[in-house]
């Protein structure tokens, strides 16, 4: 079973910000492992460029809470066109004692038609 809430909030000026906690209950192993996200972004304006940087963080457990987590991801977003964005992200993976931590950075272009 999944519970959960989700919140999410918008300003006026643009800021937009989501937390969202869920627990999930497997029965079929007998585990229960939660997460927390809180995500916000905030569109600016810079000269003629419009760039929106984003943050997320996000804490997990897994192995019936016996492992921790936690993901740190970061973005610029760059609206190029109206139908065509460049995104630069970095994700960094906190894996907690013992664990490896990973990272990573990636650089994409997304185009609508």
């Amino acid at each position: 079973s999944i519970s959960s809430i989700d919140a999410t909030i918008q300003f006026e000026d643009g800021l937009d910000a989501n937390l969202a906690y869920v627990i999930r209950n497997d029965n079929e192993v007998k585990e229960k492992n939660n997460i927390l996200a809180i995500e916000a972004g905030y569109p600016l304006k810079l000269g003629e460029a419009r760039i929106i940087p984003y943050a997320r963080v996000e804490r997990y457990t897994e192995n019936d809470g016996k492992d921790k987590f936690t993901d740190y991801h970061f973005s610029v977003n760059r609206l190029i066109r109206p139908n065509l964005k460049g995104v630069i992200t970095y994700e960094m993976i906190d894996k907690g004692t013992g664990g490896n931590d990973e990272s990573r950075m990636t650089v994409a272009a997304d185009m609508g038609f």
